[in-house]
């Protein structure tokens, strides 16, 4: 009687594994959630992004930081409805489009409801400049900024 739950318990595990391997060899090839994988650290894009935010003139000394690597799931899905899986594959990729990116989110620790300055920067998985957002509180008045941060905050150049 052992014998047989012995044998049972075994073929379980090698049915386990050999089920592990498959997904682990067929998965990258069929899901396009799979491409666009980062060629760059999270360590290396926040070093890009301080870079960014320092030749923006904007201090975060003091903001919290929330990083993770996102997919742009909306576009993923229209690419491979659309074109198909090889050709999203190829160009999540190559970087042309950034269906995947480094998100970074800096804000200060304040009430839940308070208005509060805000940065967002995205960094491609190349490590390029990708997305920014500058989030102000409606309570800034123009006087308490300085002309600079006015300046490219309304007028933000090409």
């Amino acid at each position: 009687m052992t014998r047989k739950i012995f044998f049972r318990g075994t073929g379980l595990t090698a049915l386990f594994f050999i089920s592990l391997a498959a997904g682990w060899y067929f998965m990258p090839r069929v899901d396009p959630q799979f491409a666009g994988l980062p060629h760059i650290t999270r360590a290396e894009a926040r070093k890009i992004v301080d870079e960014f935010l320092q030749q923006q003139q904007y201090e975060t000394h003091g903001f919290y930081v929330d990083s993770f690597y996102a997919r742009d799931y909306s576009g993923l899905d229209y690419l491979t409805r659309t074109k198909g899986f090889e050709y999203t594959k190829q160009l999540a990729n190559s970087g042309e489009v950034p269906l995947t990116y480094w998100h970074f989110y800096f804000y200060r620790n304040v009430p839940r409801d308070a208005q509060a300055e805000n940065f967002l920067v995205r960094i491609s998985p190349y490590g390029k400049v990708i997305g920014y957002t500058h989030f102000l509180p409606d309570s800034v008045t123009g006087s308490a900024l300085s002309a600079a941060v006015s300046a490219a905050d309304v007028c933000p150049e090409n």
